[in-house]
Formats: structure tokens, C-alpha cells, sequence
């Protein structure tokens, strides 16, 4: 006969796996307090969530890019590397390009392989690693490079995705963003007045968040409002709810006080305006403003916060007026025209503004607020026309995909074709490629994109 409490004694197998477990428990607690001594204190907690992740991404993939596009709101919780930080979205953008990696090399059915028509993308890849040998500080061009590889893995993932799992990418990134411009909005409001001088050009407060730049953060902003606001239109019944997050990112890009990112905003929904529906809908909007506006309801047209926008969009018409980007440019063209071929190292405008006394705030300016004269000063005239190149590839792609009769397609890449349209336009005044979460968003885009061409084509063969 059994004592009192016997039966709670394990015996045999169930003993061994007590032992095991307990065993494994210490080991862990273990790890887990030498990780936090000597890398950093959430070291192991995220490894483990990193390897949960890849176990998700590798059976679906559509997964592991929603969930890192909707991780854009930690843009700001970086994790420390040697050679220099990961933000979470970043970091799941580059897991989700290793796991096409393994893919293709377990189960190459499952995924695209690489063609000719991408001897672009590889050509500015090949000159920007080449830029390690040739840069002033070697560790970020080596990081860039490496980021920049496994974002183009994360280009060939993306064109394995289905319609309707672009469609739930795409509403990720879209509530995404919407955190972020929330976000901003809220630090813009709780800074109280802003300051606007020199006529607007320049002023002392902007919204931020997730992304410090207020010229990045709306940046990111942009090109996941553009496809979120394509679905809205393209199945309101549907995606009603995305007004929400849609409104929320514009009212951040609006007050981030970008003039690039509210002059590519534009672009983009013209863009979209190419749409049938999509008119309708302005139309509709513009009537309704009208309305209100005569009727004495219009609740923006007083706002002090729209009078700031308005005065800060008015010195469009002349934006180079109190600013040294005509200078900055004029340097960054002799800089490649002295080093034509693989430039001066992707990041390493600093150093060279610094030899030209180019100086903002007490320090060398960083880049050279373009993204195409940036390419030309780092990585030459070669990996400009190649990035050109690839450029016209997706403008001709897009234009096939938009001959699709499916609807949602359409919808798909309209929204897609308006957002890289934006992020190329706001280019010409911003170098948002410094950003490695901006380069990974928008090679994903392009690489739905090129699925959705690729459909089309073969619909029509």
C-alpha cells in the first residue's frame, strides 16, 4: 500500500523525463543569464522568438512578411550587432529572405529562382560589396551589403505569394503604418506650437515615430498607406476598417511636415486616380468637402496644425531657399565623377562632406538628400544606370499587371505601383535607401509586383 503523497513521486520514464526536463530548465535559465551578461539582456528571448518565426515563415511565407511589416511600429527597438543595429522589422524582413535560402535549397520547387532579366539588381549588389574594399569605415558598407542581399532574397519570396496572401502582406503593413502615424501625429500635437521660419522653410518641431528622421518616418508612411488606401477603394465593404490606419498614416505624413513625402503622397494618389473606381471616390470626397465648407462644418479649415502644413508646403515653389542642397548635389556629382565606377562606398558621404566643410548642426552632412545623386557618389555611374535599369523593369511591369481583369489585381497593383512611384519621387529631395526597413518594404513590393506581371503574362500566353 502507497503512502500519503507516493503517487506524486515520478518512477521510471516519467522520472527520466522530470530529470530531463528539470535539467533542461537549468540549462536554459542558464543560457539565458550568460546571454544577458555578455550580449545583451533580451538576447535569448528574441533568439528563441527568431527561430519560432522562421519555423512560421518557412511554411508560410506570407506570414513571416506580414508580421514584419507589421512590427514597423518597434522600428526604434533595436538589437545591438557588431556592426551596428537591427530593428525587429528588419530583422524579420532578413529571416523571412534566409528562409526562401533554405527553401530553395530543400524544396526549390516552392519557390522563384533568380532570371536574367534581374542582372540589375545583382550588378548594385556586386559594386556595393566591392564598396568595402574601397570605403573610409568598411562596417556599415559590410552591413548595408549584407542587409541589401537578404532583402533581395526577401524580393523572390515575395513572388511566391498568392493574390489574396499579398492582399493580407499589404493590410498588415497598411495597420502598420497606421500605428506609426498615430504615433507621430500625437508627439507633433503634445509638442505644442511649432515654430515655422525663413518663410517655412524652416521649423523647430515635426511629427516622428518608430523612424527618427521625420523625412524617413514619413517616408515609411507613404508607401504603406498608398496599397492599404487601393484596397479601401477596391472593396470598401470589405476593407472599410483600413480607414482608420489610412487616415492615421496621412495625417503623420502631413505633419512630419515633409514637403518630398506630401508631394509624393500626391503623386501616388494620382496614381491610383488612374483607377475608375478611385475617381469616383475623390469626387465624391471633393463634393463632400465642398458641402461642409459652405456649410460652416468643415473642422480642418481653422486648425492651426493645417495653417502650419499649408505654410510649410508653400515654400514648394522654391525649396532649395535656405537650404544647401543645390551645394550638396554639386558635391555629390563631382564626387562620382571622380570615382565613376564603384563610387566612394555606400554611407560614406560623410567623410567626403566633411573634406568639403559641408556642415549641418556641428557635424558633416551624412548623404546627399537624393537617392540617385547618393548612388552615384557611393557606388558610381555603373550601379546608377543598373538601379535605373531596374527601375523601367518595374514601371513596364506594372503597366502589364494593370491589364489584368481580376479585381483584385488590379486593386493589388495599382496600390504597389502607386507607393514605388511615391518612394521614387520623394527620392529626388530624400535618400531613403540609408534606411535598410525602407529598402526591405519596397523590394517586397517589387517583388509582388513582378508576380502580378508575371500572372498576367501567363494568363494571356
Amino acid at each position: 500500500m502507497m503512502g500519503v503523497g507516493s503517487s506524486v513521486l515520478p518512477r521510471g520514464r516519467d522520472g527520466a523525463l522530470v530529470a530531463t526536463a528539470g535539467l533542461l530548465a537549468v540549462a536554459g535559465g542558464a543560457a539565458m543569464a550568460a546571454a544577458a551578461y555578455f550580449v545583451h539582456p533580451l538576447a535569448l528571448p528574441l533568439a528563441l522568438a527568431g527561430v519560432a518565426f522562421v519555423a512560421v515563415a518557412f511554411v508560410r511565407p506570407a506570414w513571416g512578411l506580414g508580421g514584419a511589416l507589421l512590427l514597423v511600429p518597434l522600428e526604434t527597438a533595436n538589437l545591438p550587432l557588431p556592426t551596428g543595429a537591427v530593428s525587429p522589422s528588419e530583422g524579420a524582413l532578413a529571416l523571412v529572405g534566409l528562409v526562401w535560402l533554405v527553401r530553395l535549397a530543400l524544396r526549390p520547387e516552392t519557390v522563384v529562382h533568380p532570371r536574367v532579366r534581374d542582372l540589375p539588381l545583382l550588378v548594385v549588389l556586386v559594386i556595393v560589396v566591392a564598396g568595402v574594399a574601397i570605403a573610409v569605415d568598411p562596417a556599415p558598407v559590410l552591413r548595408v551589403a549584407a542587409l541589401w542581399t537578404i532583402f533581395g532574397f526577401a524580393y523572390y519570396q515575395a513572388q511566391s505569394l498568392t493574390s489574396v496572401e499579398m492582399r493580407a502582406v499589404l493590410t498588415a503593413f497598411g495597420v502598420g503604418v497606421g500605428i506609426v502615424g498615430t504615433l507621430g501625429a500625437m508627439r507633433f500635437v503634445q509638442a505644442g506650437e511649432t515654430a515655422l521660419v525663413a518663410g517655412g522653410t524652416l521649423t523647430n518641431e515635426r511629427a516622428a515615430a518608430s523612424v527618427a528622421d521625420p523625412n524617413y518616418f514619413a517616408a515609411l508612411l507613404v508607401i504603406g498607406l498608398l496599397p492599404a488606401l487601393a484596397l479601401l477603394i477596391g472593396d470598401a465593404k470589405r476593407n472599410a476598417w483600413l480607414l482608420v490606419p489610412v487616415a492615421a498614416a496621412a495625417a503623420g505624413v502631413f505633419l512630419s511636415l515633409s514637403r518630398g513625402a506630401t508631394l509624393a503622397l500626391a503623386v501616388g494618389v494620382l496614381v491610383l486616380l488612374a483607377w475608375r473606381r478611385a475617381r469616383r471616390v475623390a469626387l465624391a470626397l471633393i463634393a463632400l468637402v465642398v458641402v461642409l465648407t459652405f456649410a460652416g462644418a468643415n473642422p480642418i479649415v481653422e486648425s492651426d496644425y493645417v495653417s502650419t502644413v499649408e505654410e510649410r508646403l508653400s515654400t514648394v515653389s522654391d525649396p532649395t531657399r535656405q537650404s544647401r542642397r543645390p551645394e550638396i548635389w554639386s558635391v555629390a556629382v563631382d564626387t562620382a565623377v571622380e570615382n565613376p565606377f564603384a563610387g566612394v562606398g555606400l554611407n560614406q558621404f560623410q567623410a567626403v562632406s566633411a573634406r568639403q566643410s559641408l556642415f549641418e548642426e556641428g557635424a558633416a552632412i551624412e548623404n546627399a538628400h537624393n537617392i540617385y545623386f547618393s548612388l552615384a557618389a557611393e557606388t558610381g555611374f555603373i550601379a546608377l544606370a543598373a538601379f535605373l535599369v531596374f527601375l523601367g523593369q518595374l514601371a513596364a511591369r506594372g503597366v502589364r499587371a494593370m491589364r489584368s481583369r481580376d479585381r483584385l489585381n488590379r486593386m493589388l497593383t495599382l496600390g504597389i505601383m502607386a507607393a514605388l512611384v511615391a518612394f521614387g519621387v520623394q527620392g529626388l529631395t530624400v535618400a531613403q535607401i540609408r534606411v535598410p526597413l525602407l529598402v526591405g518594404a519596397a523590394m517586397v513590393l517589387a517583388g509582388m509586383l513582378t508576380r502580378l506581371a508575371d500572372d498576367e503574362e501567363a494568363e494571356r500566353a
